[in-house]
């Protein structure tokens, strides 16, 4: 579900943990594209290597702070929009873009699994992650790559089995509501 969706990632993952998330910006800087995109996105997104980008990393947090998403976006060309994301650091740019009620199209490129450390302390877990294109009056301005908690979204009920080239490993799953309540599995 969350992987697939073409929605709103912070309302939908609102909505599945069951309480308003926040948005922590951990960077926004300036940065050649060849530093921060692989070729062929840049490719996609028609930037030369040296063209810069706005890249900004985030996460989404529960209001006790436990992380939901980690969040790599990267803000491309002069659309009015990308400067009022860029402006507006602390607010999930696509709540910003339905406030501004801005038609968008989100292109899914690519879904997977990988480890993930979610606290400083801790073991890296098998996490979902996907990447995708928002496109505005047709041209693809933003690029995101999303890794999911799977505190929150666990990798065996939620990774769908069209994406999946393998067998998953076994995940120890936790739900949302036991991690609110401080119970891990």
């Amino acid at each position: 579900m969350v992987l697939e969706q073409d929605g709103s990632t912070t309302r939908i993952l609102s909505a599945l943990v069951g309480v308003r998330l926040q948005l922590r910006t951990l960077t926004q800087d300036l940065a050649p594209s060849a530093q921060a995109l692989p070729q062929k996105t840049r490719v996609a997104l028609s930037l030369s290597a040296h063209q810069k980008v706005v890249v900004r990393t985030s996460e989404l947090r529960t209001p006790v702070g436990l992380v939901v998403s980690r969040n790599r976006v990267i803000m491309v060309g002069s659309h009015p929009m990308i400067g009022e994301i860029i402006a507006r650091p602390d607010h999930p740019l696509g709540l910003v873009l339905r406030a501004h009620q801005v038609e968008q199209h989100r292109q899914l490129l690519d879904a997977g699994i990988r480890a993930v450390s979610w606290e400083a302390d801790e073991k890296a877990v098998i996490s979902m992650w996907r990447s995708y294109f928002i496109s505005i009056d047709g041209k693809p301005v933003l690029w995101i790559e999303e890794m999911f908690c799977p505190r929150f979204v666990p990798v065996l009920e939620a990774f769908p089995r069209s994406l999946s080239p393998s067998p998953l490993p076994a995940v120890a799953k936790t739900t949302a509501s036991a991690v609110l309540a401080g119970q891990t599995a």
